[in-house]
């Protein structure tokens, strides 16, 4: 995501530094295969990445951890 005020690792370090928002799952999509972009996706925190341009069955296979990852924190909420 790039955005002239705030990119995608900026909305995520600003979510990240909120309590209320600290622990809730998130996918970036990206079409930067560059190894230094995806270890920074690591890095920040995104849960899943998906590459653009991509094919439906890796699209699933993300969502599916994606999924697992938000039910995790649900989980967290309900105890």
């Amino acid at each position: 995501m790039r955005s002239p005020e705030l990119d995608g690792y900026g909305v995520l370090d600003a979510l990240r530094a909120n309590p209320v928002t600290e622990t809730i799952p998130f996918m970036f999509l990206t079409a930067s295969a560059d190894r230094n972009n995806l270890q920074k996706i690591r890095e920040l925190g995104f849960n899943e990445y998906i590459l653009k341009p991509f094919h439906v069955d890796k699209f699933l296979a993300a969502i599916k951890a994606f999924l697992k990852s938000k039910i995790k924190y649900q989980s967290k909420d309900n105890f």
